[in-house]
């Protein structure tokens, strides 16, 4: 008497979702789809795979951006210009590569001494006073910037001369024959106008 044992073909149903491509039984698949696999199960009868494959795709993104003295993107901060790579994870678990290229200008500070006869106009400032001043504007590049300023105002001068004299008289190099008011233009010994009136 000979006994027979029926051996039934096997089916599975496998349900993948991965990042550019999914390998299964030694066969790669870089694209979604239905596929199937036929194989041999322990019993030496087919076993057939069905594959329902779900690609995301890994993916990249261009950013430029321009800031003052540093700047932060996703938690990492950068204190100078170049070009930066950061590998994140996107919505569906996969590689998100952004490419940063980064411009960072420096907030500036400059000191400035001037010295001016009555008053100095400073970035549409007037001054009449000596004094520290500070003034606060944004540079080219939108980026604060801070002048300190040492402003030393030195004083014009007026003053009267009267005399009596016999036939001529010089003054300042200049010879005076007749009497009269007359008005000479110097300059002081802070090199400023001084208006003498004789």
């Amino acid at each position: 008497t000979i006994h027979f044992t029926r051996l039934n073909t096997s089916s599975s149903d496998l349900n993948f979702k991965s990042c550019d491509s999914v390998v299964v039984n030694n066969q790669i698949y870089k694209q979604s789809g239905v596929y199937t696999q036929k194989l041999m199960n322990s019993n030496q009868c087919d076993s057939i795979l069905n594959l329902s494959v779900n690609i995301v795709i890994s993916n990249s993104s261009n950013f430029s951006l321009s800031a003052c003295d540093s700047a932060r993107i996703n938690t990492q901060l950068y204190t100078q210009t170049g070009n930066y790579e950061q590998v994140l994870k996107n919505a569906d678990q996969c590689d998100s590569t952004l490419n940063i290229k980064l411009d960072i200008f420096n907030s500036s500070i400059i000191n400035y001494n001037l010295s001016s006869c009555d008053s100095a106009k400073v970035n549409g400032q007037i001054y009449k006073q000596s004094g520290s001043y500070t003034q606060y504007f944004k540079d080219v590049h939108l980026c604060d910037s801070t002048l300190n300023l040492d402003i030393r105002i030195q004083k014009s001068s007026q003053a009267d001369f009267s005399q009596t004299v016999c036939d001529s008289i010089i003054l300042n190099g200049i010879k005076y024959f007749t009497s009269g008011q007359y008005i000479q233009n110097l300059i002081n010994s802070n090199g400023c106008d001084s208006t003498l009136r004789l």
